[in-house]
């Protein structure tokens, strides 16, 4: 199966509670939509726009994107402008399943389906999309920063799907997960859950978990028995059991943004010198 024929999930609908001492965060959809730098226009690159771009340039077609239910116009006009007639886009109504059932789709455009998010764990925020996931699907919590030069991280996320899918068709695998190596944790404070002890060559050594992960539409099965879960913290299960396997992406920083030190630890690595307070 191609990558071009998988759908990905962007989970944009986080609430950023840790994040409420951050001043800009409260005129933002949500604390994925804190700026990182600026495009070649001069206009903003919100955290969530580099991975949703990377999975673009590796072929993906179609995404749902869930959202802030209160803010989802602000960001239909934001997508809309940022991909303008590359992209067609629809809002899906979780009151009327039927319309998922319904969706008439442009293979010529990349595919935006818009989902109101409930504000609740994310295996439940998914498990609206069973009906329509029948190929392995992408996911990813746009709270997570990759630092790579782009086309590098371009070919190391498609080695990684790739890779993912062959392992759930020919092993009968239901999730695959990223790594990154402990060298390149850009977080100061890592919750432990996020910390894992992997065999690597002939060592054991930490990694921490990031939230891209693939998984067969199998997984719905455990979904549904663990609606409590958030997407990512069935991986140690799931990889102790066998009915799960990672790979390592090895880039050179990687966050993820939960606080205002995980957002500064980014910033310092992008465009702004918060020591001085000028522009590198």
């Amino acid at each position: 199966m191609k990558i071009s024929e998988i759908p990905a999930i962007i989970l944009l609908g986080g609430q950023g509670t840790r994040m409420e001492n951050l001043a800009y965060k409260h005129i933002l959809p949500s604390k994925q939509w804190l700026p990182i730098g600026f495009d070649k226009n001069l206009e903003v690159i919100p955290l969530f726009w580099k991975s949703f771009s990377v999975l673009i340039k590796i072929g993906v077609k179609k995404f749902y994107i869930i959202v802030p239910p209160r803010e989802i116009q602000k960001i239909l006009k934001f997508f809309k402008h940022k991909l303008g007639e590359k992209a067609d886009i629809k809002v899906i109504n979780r009151k009327l399943f039927s319309e998922i059932d319904s969706i008439q789709e442009n293979q010529d455009k990349l595919q935006l389906f818009f989902v109101r998010s409930l504000g609740k764990p994310t295996v439940q925020e998914v498990l609206f999309l069973k009906r329509v996931l029948n190929t392995p699907f992408i996911v990813i919590c746009a709270d997570d920063y990759f630092e790579e030069e782009e086309t590098v991280l371009i070919e190391k996320v498609k080695r990684f799907i790739e890779g993912s899918i062959e392992k759930i068709e020919k092993e009968n695998k239901m999730g695959i997960y990223s790594f990154v190596k402990d060298k390149a944790i850009l977080n100061k404070n890592v919750q432990e859950r996020l910390l894992f002890n992997l065999n690597y060559g002939s060592q054991t050594k930490k990694f921490m978990i990031t939230s891209l992960s693939v998984y067969s539409p199998r997984v719905f099965e455990e979904f549904v028995k663990n609606k409590n879960y958030h997407l990512g913290e069935e991986a140690q299960e799931f990889i102790e059991k066998g009915k799960g396997d990672g790979f390592v992406i090895d880039v050179r920083g990687f966050a993820n943004v939960n606080t205002p030190e995980d957002y500064k630890s980014v910033l310092k690595r992008n465009f702004l010198n918060l020591d001085t307070q000028k522009f590198k």
